[in-house]
């Protein structure tokens, strides 16, 4: 309210609040009156969204995909109760599932009756063959926490979600299964090392990627949050988007960037934590005048002898890092 009122938008705003949450990221660029092009994602229009978080931003230029969401920004327009919305978004989408050809495998547009969008993040985890990131910012729908642990234990599964969730995902660390919430380390090898971050809300990217260096790779991607709330009683688009290698590319490598960047912060925070409880344990010994133990490190460089490939290696090794080489290589 105080942006429009700042910046004296109230002709050109249409108040949206018969729903939950009006989630959408949508912008549809027309021309000549015609739908041309379109915007959609996970990112807030805002310094924080495109500076502080994990986002994506999907430029659609498939004009039928565009007119789609045209078609739905319409659907918007005259602030529809919860249940009309309902019925309009499930005879947008009912038509156009049903198209011959068309960008995305299914297009979702929230609020509907259903819980489709979750029930799809279910099919898609248990169908996938080698690998499964799901970036899901706010925690796991207990279905899709099902869906993960029972996969079979070949099929890596890297997860991202924010501190607030990490207790929900605390099951997922085993076998190939690895989840990294974000971590602040106030301190790094002696040194100050973070800021106070800004709030607690780092990932807010909202994807399903399955097997993305396979033949066929699936992206679900867009504003919805895989949850009953995403599909039931928030506005919310997302899109199912099947065999296009190189969106699966694009969203798998920031995925990645981020899951390593907190998977590192995971151990060196580890680490910390057990050398803390190692210099308790030392005043105690030394005030009983026994040796000290020695504090833990963590490597800074590669091995020079062939030491570290026994993991990666050996299928004997019964380490997630065998699998993962033979999945990164599209084996």
């Amino acid at each position: 309210d105080h942006v429009v009122a700042e910046f004296a938008l109230q002709a050109h705003v249409i108040r949206r609040d018969k729903v939950n949450i009006s989630h959408n990221k949508l912008v549809v660029l027309l021309r000549k009156g015609q739908p041309f092009m379109a915007w959609t994602g996970s990112a807030n229009f805002s310094e924080n969204a495109f500076n502080y978080q994990s986002n994506s931003g999907l430029v659609i230029t498939d004009v039928s995909a565009v007119e789609n969401f045209e078609a739905y920004f319409q659907a918007l327009l005259d602030n529809p109760a919860k249940a009309e919305s309902k019925k309009r978004n499930q005879a947008i989408m009912d038509k156009i599932n049903q198209l011959p050809a068309r960008m995305a495998e299914k297009t979702f547009f929230s609020p509907i009756k259903s819980t489709d969008i979750l029930e799809t993040s279910v099919r898609l985890i248990k169908s996938a063959k080698s690998m499964v990131l799901i970036s899901s910012p706010f925690g796991l729908d207990k279905k899709i926490l099902t869906a993960l642990s029972e996969n079979d234990r070949k099929i890596i599964e890297y997860g991202l979600v924010n501190t607030s969730a990490q207790k929900r995902v605390a099951s997922l660390h085993h076998h190939n299964s690895r989840f990294f919430p974000p971590k602040r380390l106030k301190t790094y090898r002696n040194e100050r090392w973070d800021a106070k971050a800004f709030g607690a809300h780092k990932i807010h990217m909202k994807t399903i990627v399955i097997d993305p260096y396979g033949g066929s790779p699936k992206v679900l991607i867009g504003s919805a949050n895989f949850s009953k709330a995403s599909c039931v009683h928030n506005d919310e688009n997302a899109m199912l988007i099947v065999g296009d290698e190189r969106l699966a590319a694009v969203i798998s490598t920031e995925f990645m960037r981020m899951y390593d960047h907190y998977k590192s912060r995971y151990y060196i925070d580890r680490n910390a934590k057990k050398n803390a409880e190692i210099r308790k344990q030392n005043k105690v010994l030394k005030a009983q005048g026994k040796p000290l133990k020695k504090q833990k490190s963590i490597d800074m460089f590669l091995k020079e002898d062939s030491s570290w490939n026994k993991t990666s290696f050996d299928k004997n090794s019964f380490s997630h890092k065998f699998r993962d080489r033979i999945v990164f290589s599209g084996q």
